[in-house]
């Protein structure tokens, strides 16, 4: 993966979604299969959308997904992970999001 030159050209399953995971301690979404690590996210930064997913693009962020298993790749320092469409349950386009506040909400899933 470190050998990939431009993330948001790579070719996923047509259903698949590669996002910058941004990462918290206190509150947000349980990175699934590792509830008991502490380890949670506070939101998915969308960087490349498979071909059929046209609701979503890059720069999009996810904010709650169905927990399943969350394939993550280091690359550079920086953690991404894979996630399909359907398991995403709220999104919104950076425009609706406010990066300089803080989430206070008790969100798991």
């Amino acid at each position: 993966m470190e050998r990939i030159k431009k993330l948001e050209d790579i070719i996923l399953k047509t259903d698949a979604i590669l996002g910058e995971i941004v990462e918290i301690k206190k509150s947000g979404i349980i990175l699934p299969g590792i509830e008991n690590s502490g380890d949670m996210l506070d939101h998915i930064k969308i960087v490349a959308v498979g071909s059929k997913i046209e609701d979503l693009k890059p720069g999009d962020y996810v904010l709650d997904m169905i927990s399943a298993d969350l394939p993550v790749y280091v690359i550079n320092g920086t953690k991404y992970g894979l996630i399909y469409r359907g398991n995403v349950r709220i999104a919104v386009k950076p425009d609706n999001f406010d990066l300089t506040k803080e989430d206070n909400s008790d969100l798991t899933s």
